[in-house]
């Protein structure tokens, strides 16, 4: 959106601060734009720390700050779920990127039909209420191979939702905090583990109700009242 600015309407990239949210964000101005444009900026941020592995790899040589996305947790918040019933997908089931597909729905829709839970998708939601979507489900699953921040993982913290996804992004961090689990890359092995992770989760009803209240512990480190301070005290230092 910055070089977009900068060459169209000729706003100066000094006057931009630019923030990475995915791999895609990276890689797809650098088809656009010219590498000098992310140098030029004001000020140049991304979501996570393996984003900043995403901009060294592709020859960008200034170092990003980290600002992390957050949610307000107050608008998520739900009793604790009991028992493992809906099994909630919320993206696009597919998303091409070339030839392959970045997004994988398709092992969701599996993943629920061998689990033998009813899979809630939603595909194009308003970021209005997306909180409520979280309401409806008991557990959330990303499929993604390429997250800078899985925005679901946090959303569904912030819920006390457990997770369950590959691992990209932000994930690991969330996953070790006892809110989900990692589950491997390739897609048989992603499927069985998931499907024997929900069918042992239905079966400990204790476990599971110990991996919601890690997801809303972690959910709170997330909260913009505690994230802000890090985008405040950057923001303060480019103006």
């Amino acid at each position: 959106a910055c070089f977009f600015l900068h060459d169209t309407y000729v706003v100066p990239l000094d006057r931009c601060s630019g923030h990475a949210h995915s791999d895609f964000d990276i890689v797809d101005a650098l088809r656009r734009f010219p590498r000098e444009y992310f140098h030029k900026l004001r000020g140049y941020a991304v979501v996570s720390n393996p984003l900043r592995y995403v901009s060294f790899s592709h020859g960008i040589q200034r170092i990003p700050c980290v600002l992390p996305a957050g949610v307000t947790v107050a608008n998520y918040q739900r009793p604790a779920p009991h028992k493992i019933e809906k099994l909630g997908y919320f993206g696009r089931l597919c998303r091409k990127d070339g030839d392959f597909d970045i997004k994988r729905g398709y092992l969701a829709q599996t993943v629920a039909e061998r689990a033998g839970v009813t899979l809630w998708n939603r595909e194009h939601v308003p970021f209005f209420v997306a909180d409520r979507l979280y309401h409806e489900v008991d557990l959330v699953l990303f499929c993604s191979l390429v997250e800078g921040n899985p925005y679901v993982a946090i959303e569904a913290c912030a819920a006390g939702v457990p997770v369950l996804g590959p691992a990209v992004g932000i994930f690991p961090d969330i996953a070790n905090m006892g809110a989900g689990i990692v589950l491997p890359m390739e897609e048989d092995a992603f499927i069985a583990s998931a499907v024997n992770i929900i069918q042992a989760l239905q079966n400990e009803p204790e476990l599971y109700a110990r991996m919601c209240q890690a997801a809303a512990e972690a959910g709170k480190t997330y909260d913009w009242s505690v994230i802000k301070r890090t985008w405040t005290r950057e923001l303060q230092q480019i103006i």
